[in-house]
């Protein structure tokens, strides 16, 4: 499959996303109630006033709820809403490299979803396409074990110190566990929705 952008893409903040050959990309169908997201792997990378990538079919497809796609919180929101940082303390995690248990990051959460989690790394920069095992526990419940790959980073400033903004994608997680984590983001995200007249 080819793709062609016009400009590099940027996230919700106006920052780059890097596209990188090895990476994987995951185009999503969004419809009413369904959300169908396919992953391709980025096998080929050329950029001649426009950015083209070539993409393999990495082999995975699903459908989740919509709702799956809403996230707890994001940056800007912890900075100004008390209550998305009050929910979003409420997720404690524990990342560390897979095969290497001995390796733990010092991290704190800044969001998450059904599919994902953004972390902020405070010590070591964890490499490109790095795989991790990540241990996720929500409001004191039963942990989550799940495996997860960085998708992208990048070096920002967060509450006056310099850390390495980490976006992780679920790669292998138990879907009871996922409809707990969708279940959850769902609650909080109403419990921050202003009230209706």
């Amino acid at each position: 499959m080819k793709l062609i952008l016009d400009a590099e893409p940027k996230n919700s903040r106006g920052e780059a996303i890097p596209l990188l050959v090895g990476d994987f990309v995951s185009v999503n169908f969004i419809g009413p109630d369904q959300v169908c997201a396919l992953t391709f792997k980025i096998v080929e990378k050329r950029m001649d006033g426009q950015i083209t990538l070539m993409l393999r079919d990495a082999g995975r497809s699903e459908e989740h709820p919509r709702r799956q796609h809403f996230r707890l919180s994001t940056i800007d929101d912890m900075c100004e809403d008390p209550e998305a940082a009050r929910a979003a303390g409420k997720i404690k995690a524990f990342v560390r490299e897979a095969g290497n248990p001995e390796k733990l990051y010092t991290t704190k959460t800044l969001n998450i979803s059904g599919g994902g989690m953004l972390f902020a790394f405070y010590d070591d920069m964890p490499h490109l396409n790095s795989i991790f095992d990540i241990e996720i526990n929500i409001g004191g419940a039963r942990v989550f074990p799940v495996k997860g790959k960085l998708a992208r980073i990048e070096r920002k400033l967060y509450e006056n110190e310099m850390v390495f903004m980490v976006g992780v994608i679920f790669l292998e997680i138990d879907e009871a566990d996922r409809e707990a984590i969708i279940n959850f983001v769902f609650d909080e995200g109403k419990k921050s929705e202003p009230a209706a007249d």
